[in-house]
């Protein structure tokens, strides 16, 4: 109520009623889907986010230590667990990709910053060198055949061996 200088005093009014929500959202994660982003999956990775508050805002920022322009993706939780994608992560360089996470409920709480990480490797392995070292091949050592060479660490060589006297390919498995 109001009371003026002359001494009139107004109704009281109705107090307004307010919304009291101090609490931040938590419990909740995020994940990426894949072990290794690569070629196949840079254009088409998903993330899953777990434990998230229904309705809550989501902000997801990807960024990568290689470099390249952050990717975000935001929107609201439908449900408490949700995979998002496709998510385009072809523009960030090669490198350890980091996925970090944000909550934000309908009060404007912000939940603690949670993380992911996978790394990422879209560049093709150079060419393998190849040194035959049983050279000339010939009756006394053709069981004896070797050969070796350098490939990119932690890498799958696959080869196949042919004869020009015919016979079918011998190939790695």
């Amino acid at each position: 109520r109001v009371k003026d200088p002359a001494g009139n005093v107004s109704a009281w009014t109705a107090a307004p009623t307010v919304l009291k929500d101090t609490v931040v959202p938590t419990g909740y994660s995020v994940t990426f889907d894949q072990a290794w982003v690569n070629a196949e999956v840079q254009r088409v990775a998903t993330l899953t986010v777990h434990g998230g508050e229904l309705g809550v805002v989501y902000d997801i920022t990807v960024q990568s230590s290689g470099g390249g322009p952050a990717v975000i993706v935001n929107g609201i939780l439908p449900d408490a667990t949700l995979q998002i994608g496709p998510v385009d992560l072809s523009a960030l360089g090669d490198g350890l990709l980091t996925a970090v996470l944000q909550l934000t409920d309908a009060a404007g709480n912000a939940g603690l910053e949670q993380a992911d990480s996978v790394n990422k490797d879209v560049a093709l392995p150079p060419v393998p060198t190849l040194v035959v070292t049983t050279d000339p091949i010939h009756a006394a050592n053709v069981a004896a055949f070797a050969f070796g060479g350098t490939a990119e660490p932690l890498t799958w060589v696959d080869y196949a061996i042919s004869s020009s006297a015919g016979g079918g390919p011998i190939e790695s498995a």
